[in-house]
């Protein structure tokens, strides 16, 4: 959660985490440092910062929703 708020500035006004299944994580964010991005972009936003922080341990992760307000 921390490297998510970290990347996305101002801090997000929801960060939403859920286990799914095996253990997998489904990420929700929302935040007005999305908006004006592309889906892309704001893919390579969040996908950076966990593979940054948590290296090959992100692919725990299975989907994000990053949403503009």
């Amino acid at each position: 959660r921390n490297a998510l708020t970290n990347a996305v500035q101002p801090e997000p006004s929801l960060i939403n985490t859920e286990e799914v299944d095996n253990g997998r994580v489904l990420v929700k964010i929302v935040s007005p440092f999305f908006d004006g991005m592309t889906n892309r972009e704001k893919q390579d936003v969040i996908w950076n910062a966990l593979e940054a922080e948590f290296g090959a341990d992100s692919r725990a992760v299975s989907l994000v929703l990053p949403f503009g307000m």
